[in-house]
Formats: structure tokens, sequence, C-alpha cells
């Protein structure tokens, strides 16, 4: 059994026996649904799209598709019901030509059914919302685990379509697809609003006061340093560009909540300083 035929039917989630009317409706949805345009920063998509369209040009030619019916029974050994040429016969010849059908077919059992498609969502680390790289999805349907790679960046919200990684079908049918949509997962007191990503940032007061350069954890983990305002507030906010989540076109914002933390001074040193400081400024 060669594995080299692409299973158009499983591609445009019909079954064998579907009309020209059906493959047609399916091939419009799924191309759609996986137009490169509607699916920027998956570099799958496009691959996606183009098997979508192979299988679309195939199947909707009526001898481009007999011809491949016939590989395909060999392949797959799935049979597909000839659909009756002579529209409205009747009688005898409308017999004959069902019987010829059902003899072409190979069988005159129950017709395939195609398996049901599985819906998930999958949380990201947001770490690896840029990196790419490869995880591990377990499909309790199948019993299995289904490694998935990433694309480079990972866009929240988008989603992977595998087919035949469904539900199995029936009597010979197509398997179902598996869609994935991706989303992220955040820390702890983190959010996202669209692509930006907001968290808190506690400052000092006296750095609050006199502003300067301030370090910044980033919820993925990242470190790197800002410049906070002189004279900083409690719940204002230092909107870092281009340091949220991957988006297109254009990265989102970090927005940090400043959060202005007065903790008490001990005595010694830094209590003279202080005391100090406040002479100066005039606070007494």
């Amino acid at each position: 059994m060669s594995s080299e035929l692409q299973d158009y039917y499983q591609l445009l989630q019909v079954d064998p026996l579907a009309t020209p009317a059906e493959i047609k409706a399916s091939w419009r949805k799924l191309a759609k649904e996986h137009h490169p345009d509607r699916n920027q920063g998956d570099e799958f998509a496009g691959k996606r799209f183009s098997l979508l369209n192979e299988a679309y040009q195939v199947l909707s030619d009526e001898n481009k598709r007999r011809s491949y019916d016939r590989d395909y029974r060999r392949v797959f050994g799935t049979p597909r019901a000839r659909r009756q040429q002579a529209a409205g016969s009747t009688g005898r010849a409308g017999g004959a030509a069902s019987s010829a059908s059902r003899r072409d077919s190979g069988s005159s059992g129950p017709a395939p059914v195609r398996g049901r498609n599985v819906e998930r969502s999958v949380s990201i680390p947001l770490k690896r919302m840029r990196g790419g790289g490869s995880f591990r999805v377990p499909l309790e349907h199948l019993r299995r685990e289904l490694v998935i790679q990433l694309p480079d960046p990972v866009l929240p919200g988008s989603q992977m379509v595998f087919p035949g990684q469904g539900h199995p079908g029936r009597n010979g049918g197509a398997a179902g697809s598996l869609s994935l949509e991706l989303k992220v997962d955040l820390p702890e007191g983190c959010f996202a609003e669209g692509a930006d990503l907001h968290c808190v940032l506690p400052v000092h007061a006296l750095r609050a006061a006199a502003g300067g350069k301030v370090r910044v954890t980033h919820p993925d983990g990242r470190s790197f340093a800002a410049n906070l305002p002189a004279g900083t507030a409690d719940g204002w906010t230092l909107r870092l560009k281009g340091k949220g989540l991957p988006a297109r076109p254009g990265d989102g914002d970090l927005v940090c909540h400043i959060q202005v933390a007065i903790p008490p001074i001990p005595e010694g040193r830094a209590r003279r300083l202080a005391e100090k400081l406040i002479s100066m400024l005039g606070l007494e």
C-alpha cells in the first residue's frame, strides 16, 4: 500500500460519497478559514491553503476525480458509489444503473461516515510565544500524543488545523480533523488586552520621586532598564513600546502599572541620610 497518495477527501473534510456541491461548499469554507491573509504569521497557512486548492482542483473535475478514485480505492480501500449520469432515468434503466453503481462501488453495506472533528485550546508559556519549538498534545480520543511544531512567533488566538487527527470514521469513512486554538499562559498579576501586556511594577518612593533608571522584569522572565519620569505617582503607567505580545502588524506594548512602595527606613546611617534629605528639601 502506497503512502504517497494524498487523501483529498480528508483534506476537504468530506467523505468519498460527497456530491460536487458538498465538495465545493466545504472547500470554500476551509479556503476562507485558512487563507494566508487571515493567518499572517502562521508559516503553515500557505501550505495548508495550497493543499486545499490542489484537492479541490482534482475533486471538482469529473475526469480527474474518476482517475483519482481508482487510486484511492486501491490505496485506502474505501469505495465511492458512482453518481448516476442520466438525471431522471426511471424503470429498468434506472434500476440497472443503480445496480451497476453498487457493483462499481464494491460494497452494498452501510455508507462511510466521516469521524467527528475535535476542537481544543492549548496554553503556550509566554516565553515560548517568540521562540517557537515543539510540544506534545495528548489526544485522549486516539490514546496517543501528537507532536506540534510551533510557528515563530506564535500569535495569540491563532489556530492550527490537523486533518485526520480527529475521531476515526466508520465504515471506512475519513477521520475528522483536530483544531487547536493557541492561547497564552500568563503569570499571576499579568493580563492581556489585545496585543498589549499589563503588569505591576513596584517602585520605591524615593525612586518614584527622583525618577531615573528602574529595572523592569518582563512577565516572560526577561529583565531590562527603563526610564521613569521624576515625580511618578502611584497608579501611573509606563508604556514600553513593542514589549507586549507578538502581533501583526507590529507587536503590542508592555504597560507597567506603577505601584509606589514606601517601606520603613531602619535606624542607623540610612535613617540619618533620610532625615538630612528631608531637611534639604524643606519637608520638615
